[in-house]
């Protein structure tokens, strides 16, 4: 499959849609909006991906593709004050699968441009990072642990030192797919779980900024 990309109005009419990519392997995970384009980001041929779109006719202002080792993806993206900071996976062992890859959780670093910098292994914490947001001068990253068991929540500070980690679920496996942080701070998160229920159910989690659980 193509990254396919579509922009509708308020009415939900079309304005625009695009493909990107050659058909193979290719992921258009997320995509975040800045004051002078969109940009998204996914895989393409197994190499993680950033395009940069233009917001009217969605025509291709940049793209930039990196190896970041074996067949590896950005899930989610954040603009920051200096440039952007996206969370995904390399090393995939199931680079096929759109669910959980098996891979090596990642941070990666990016300048105003899209120009990687530096990347950040958080392998011991997850197998497959998905969402990442920022509040009050800190990051907050979400997702998979090995083996896509538990949900997993790390907290940074500014300079990206762990403040904390923690594990949230049962005695079965628990999916972690999305994370939102409210004005007042709480972190919510969703997936689902086969944790005390018959099939995979929704599991929706409330945090503190210090990782307690609330609900």
């Amino acid at each position: 499959a193509k990254i396919f990309v579509v922009k509708v109005d308020q009415t939900g009419r079309l304005l625009w849609q695009k493909e990107f990519g050659n058909t193979g392997h290719n992921l258009g995970n997320s995509m975040i909006e800045t004051s002078d384009a969109y940009w998204v980001v996914g895989s393409q041929g197994q190499d993680s991906v950033l395009i940069k779109v233009d917001k009217v006719s969605g025509d291709t202002l940049s793209e930039k593709k990196y190896d970041l080792g074996g067949s590896d993806a950005i899930e989610a993206m954040i603009q920051t004050p200096t440039g952007f900071v996206g969370v995904g996976y390399h090393s995939a062992d199931d680079p096929n699968n759109t669910f959980f890859t098996g891979g090596q959780g990642l941070v990666v670093f990016f300048d105003q441009s899209g120009n990687k910098l530096s990347q950040q292994d958080v392998n011991q914490y997850l197998a497959h990072p998905y969402r990442i947001k920022t509040f009050d001068n800190s990051y907050i990253i979400s997702g998979l642990t090995a083996g896509a068991e538990d949900y997993g929540v790390l907290k940074y500070s500014s300079n990206f030192d762990l403040s904390w980690y923690r594990v949230i679920g049962g005695d079965q496996p628990d999916h972690n797919f999305a994370m939102d942080v409210a004005a007042d701070g709480s972190i919510y998160l969703a997936g689902h779980t086969l944790s005390g229920v018959q099939n995979w159910d929704t599991y929706t989690v409330k945090l503190n900024q210090s990782g307690d659980t609330l609900w």
